[in-house]
């Protein structure tokens, strides 16, 4: 088959093919972009943690049936279940979220205070 006749066939592809050719050509990478190379925050004010646990190394908490990970040991130990708290967490691709700040719902001082 010569170059030609390969050329030829090509342009012989329906209107509605060309259609579907190009939708895939734009949300594929679109797609692939949102979800793994962009990290994705959430800011709650009012998280309310509806339990804690740890499996092996990892600290977790679970916040409206979303499993966050905690990466501070030490901020895991001071959160109680039940509590309500300002948490912001971040996550991209198909990684589990990760706390980058929480702090107690209401409280006018950030972590390490003002002062």
């Amino acid at each position: 088959m010569t170059d030609k006749m390969k050329l030829h066939r090509v342009k012989e592809l329906h209107p509605v093919t060309w259609v579907v050719i190009l939708f895939a050509a734009v949300m594929v990478p679109t797609w692939l972009y949102m979800n793994f190379g962009m990290i994705h925050e959430e800011h709650l004010t009012e998280a309310t943690v509806s339990e804690k646990y740890h499996e092996e190394d990892d600290y977790y908490i679970v916040v409206d049936d979303q499993k966050i990970k905690v990466e501070d040991t030490s901020k895991w130990m001071l959160v109680e279940a039940d509590e309500t708290y300002e948490l912001t967490y971040e996550w991209y691709g198909t990684k589990t979220p990760h706390v980058v700040s929480i702090n107690q719902a209401h409280d006018e001082d950030s972590v390490g205070g003002s002062h």
